[in-house]
């Protein structure tokens, strides 16, 4: 089998939802922010709280903080 190359794009935005993914999140970032360099030259991670009750509010805050390349946006409560 013949593997195709990777395609790159100039600008990429990866986001995602998240509810009550205290557990999950930092891993999710992590592993999007060592694989995005390889697809985009400029990319941002989104990640969108959705209403959660944990702590994953506080983790993506610390997460959007921690790099410039993340960004946290938070639902009041959950719209599902």
């Amino acid at each position: 089998m013949t593997e195709v190359p990777a395609v790159r794009v100039a600008a990429l935005s990866y986001f995602f939802p998240a509810h009550n993914e205290e557990a999950n999140l930092r891993g999710l970032v992590g592993e999007a922010l060592a694989t995005l360099p390889a697809l985009a030259d400029d990319f941002e991670v989104v990640i969108v709280d959705d209403g959660s009750r944990d702590a994953t509010p506080r983790i993506a805050d610390e997460l959007a903080a921690a790099d410039a390349r993340v960004r946290a946006v938070h639902h009041p409560r959950n719209l599902g």
